[in-house]
């Protein structure tokens, strides 16, 4: 607080305490969607988007199924998958091994 005014201890640990779930909230955006310019190297020079991709998918060489991309430590925003494709690989039915396509139980191609 500014001027003459001064805060009381039970006061100053309630401002201190919502100023560090503040500042806490704020670095773990940061953390979570702050690419810090990687999007650039990954993507732009090295286009991995097209490796991971493959000839198949518009990209470059074999490419990696989605199985694969994960084993190799490709990260997931869990939340960014639509809910019916959450579904379905709750339900076992997108096969991982497959980038172009993903299998229903009745072999059904979505």
């Amino acid at each position: 607080m500014s001027g003459n005014t001064s805060m009381r201890g039970k006061d100053f640990d309630a401002a201190a305490t919502e100023q560090a779930r503040r500042y806490l909230e704020e670095g773990r955006e940061t953390f979570r969607y702050d690419t810090f310019g990687s999007e650039d190297f990954w993507g732009g020079k090295l286009k991995l988007h097209e490796a991971i991709a493959g000839e198949k998918l518009d990209g470059k060489g074999p490419g990696l199924s989605p199985k694969r991309a994960l084993e190799l430590g490709l990260k997931v925003d869990i939340n960014a998958i639509p809910k019916d494709v959450a579904g379905a690989l709750n339900r076992g039915e997108v096969d991982l091994a497959d980038p172009a396509r993903r299998r229903c139980r009745r072999n059904q191609v979505l």
